[in-house]
Parts: C-alpha cells; sequence; structure tokens
C-alpha cells in the first residue's frame, strides 16, 4: 500500500493511471520512491516492463537490465553513428519477432535509478521505440516513461576516454542532458516525506551529505556512535552493538540459530557519498590492482602454481587473483 496522505504519491499516481504523460519521480533515500514502483506494477492496467542500469538494481525492481532488454553495446551510443540510424537499426539490433511485439504493445516503460543512466541510452532508447512502435513523429514512439531515482546518488560510470567520446554530443552524462528532452518536457514530482527514518536530526545530516555539505558537527556525530575497532564494538549502544554483530552473521549468535530476519536496509547518502568520490578514481584504482596483478604473474614461478590466464582482447580489473 501506499500512503493516501502523501499529496506527492496522489499526483504521480494520477498522471501515471490516467494520462499518457511521461514522468520523472525522485526524491531523497526512504521517500517511497521502491514503493510507489512497486505499487504501480501490482495495481496498474497498462502494459508495462521495468527496466534498469544495473543487475543489482534490476533484482531490486524486479525487472530486467537495460542492456538486455533492448540489446545495448557497452559502448557509447554517438548520435552519428550510422549502423543505429533509424535506416539501419533494425538490421544492427535483429529483435525477433516476440521482443518487436513487446515493444509495439507496451503503454508503459519504468527504469528505476535513472541517476545512473546516461543521456547517449536515452535517445538510444527514444530512437529504438519510435522506429519499433512504427511511429517516428512522438517522443519515445508515443510511449508513457516513468523515470525513477535521485540524481544525488550514483552518476553514470564512464572511463574518460568514453566521457571525451560523449563530450562533443553531450554537455553532461546525466540522463536529462539527452537530446530528446529538448523536444518535450518531463513531468518531474519529488517525493518529500521520509519513511525510512523518523529521527529528524539523522535525516538532515543524511540531507547534508546528500548534497555534499556536510560539516564537523554532523561528523563529530556520526563519529560518536561509533567505537574504537579495539573495542570490537560497532557502536556505544551495547544492544545495538549485539544485534549489529548479529546481523552481520546471518541474524546468528550461533550457528544455525537465526535470531534476526534480514531485510534490504539502505543508508543511500552515505553509500553515494562514498561512491562519488571513489567513482572519480576508479581508472586509477583499477590501474593498481592492474599493476600489482602484473608483478604476481611475472614473479610467481613455481610450477607447482596455475596462474590466471588473460585471454586476448581482455581487460581484466583483478577484483581477486586466483592460484590453484
Amino acid at each position: 500500500m501506499i500512503d493516501t496522505d502523501n499529496k506527492e504519491f496522489q499526483q504521480a499516481l494520477q498522471i501515471i493511471q490516467h494520462t499518457r504523460r511521461s514522468l520523472f519521480l525522485t526524491g531523497k533515500a526512504g521517500t517511497g520512491k521502491s514503493t510507489f514502483l512497486r505499487y504501480i506494477r501490482k495495481n496498474l492496467k497498462k502494459k508495462s516492463v521495468v527496466l534498469a542500469p544495473t543487475g543489482i538494481s534490476a533484482i531490486n525492481a524486479e525487472g530486467s537490465t537495460l542492456h538486455s532488454f533492448f540489446k545495448l553495446p557497452f559502448h557509447p551510443l554517438l548520435p552519428n553513428d550510422t549502423q543505429y540510424s533509424t535506416r539501419n537499426i533494425r538490421k544492427t539490433l535483429k529483435y525477433n519477432g516476440e521482443k518487436c511485439k513487446i515493444l509495439r504493445d507496451v503503454e508503459l516503460i519504468i527504469i528505476d535509478e535513472i541517476s545512473m543512466v546516461r543521456a547517449d541510452i536515452i535517445d538510444f532508447i527514444d530512437k529504438v521505440l519510435r522506429v519499433y512502435s512504427r511511429n517516428m513523429r512522438e517522443p519515445f514512439g508515443g510511449k508513457q516513461m516513468l523515470l525513477v531515482g535521485d540524481i544525488y546518488q550514483l552518476e553514470p560510470v564512464l572511463k574518460e576516454e568514453e566521457r571525451q567520446m560523449l563530450r562533443p554530443f553531450y554537455p553532461t552524462c546525466f540522463f536529462f542532458d539527452a537530446h530528446i528532452f529538448r523536444e518535450f518536457q518531463l513531468v518531474s514530482i519529488e517525493l518529500r516525506k521520509v519513511y525510512r527514518q523518523n529521527d529528524t536530526g539523522f535525516i538532515k545530516i543524511l540531507d547534508n551529505i546528500r548534497a555534499g555539505i556536510a560539516n564537523e558537527r554532523d561528523l563529530t556525530m556520526l563519529n560518536s556512535r561509533v567505537c574504537r575497532q579495539d573495542n570490537n564494538k560497532p557502536t556505544n549502544d551495547d544492544k545495538l552493538a549485539e544485534r549489529v554483530k548479529a546481523i552481520a552473521n546471518y541474524g546468528s549468535k550461533e550457528k544455525y540459530v537465526h535470531l534476526y530476519k534480514g531485510c534490504n536496509s539502505r543508508l543511500d547518502e552515505l553509500q553515494a557519498g562514498l561512491l562519488r568520490v571513489r567513482l572519480r578514481h576508479l581508472d586509477e584504482l583499477a590501474r593498481e590492482k592492474q599493476d600489482i596483478a602484473q608483478r604476481y604473474l611475472n614473479e610467481l614461478k613455481n610450477p607447482y602454481f596455475t596462474l590466471p590466464t588473460i585471454r586476448e582482447g581482455a581487460e581484466h580489473i583483478w577484483h581477486q587473483f586466483v592460484i590453484y
């Protein structure tokens, strides 16, 4: 169920249920974006598909990835790429009859975690839907779009060379800079009521982290809830510390005895705040792992070891270096 007293929920619901207008539904963590999406899936009578940019986000949204549904390549989709022109796109994509029928019949396309979707992908989807819906005049082939996400959270993940490839065509890589949005304007609704937390002080801290304006007082408050590592407790609250340790061990204090049920619990602003910094150094971190792996490959000469092999044309990130 959704909160019937929440006017933003009701406005969004009216647009999706009773119009064909496309909607951008946003809001900070815990404001009910996923709840709204689940309600739409369960109660809406329109033919719809749910998509997301990554495997994990697709699982959470109970849908498919954008890449698998549209057969997206893993390189930037430049507007001047002739193999994906309106003339050649059918020959390039080679959708089967079932996929063509889905694209013709679908009425609503939902994309979750839209903040991670690049502008060129949005323009590509617009082109695909126009061609396969046989409706070249209307944006997205006349299909209704529901774009869900928070642009203050994770941004599109791009290598520097990919960013350079897109720069002549797009001012930024964010979805809202897609060329299609020069033709028409999305309706935008921001969910404001936070359901996930009820501590107003903590919500304020998360808001500051989300906006990149966390101050010394915020950090001091967060750190006051964390014990020194040698204390072997994650928090000064003994009961909470006991519960946290049990949850980290699949809800149990002893083997096969599970005291707590797991749940999908997130602190998106904290995660996103850390990742937004880390993503800027992603290529550098990958190169460090590659350098370390190369040293292992060069110096581990024991005949009893079987080292990892690198396939021709592949580039490894080396999350693990497995030796048999």
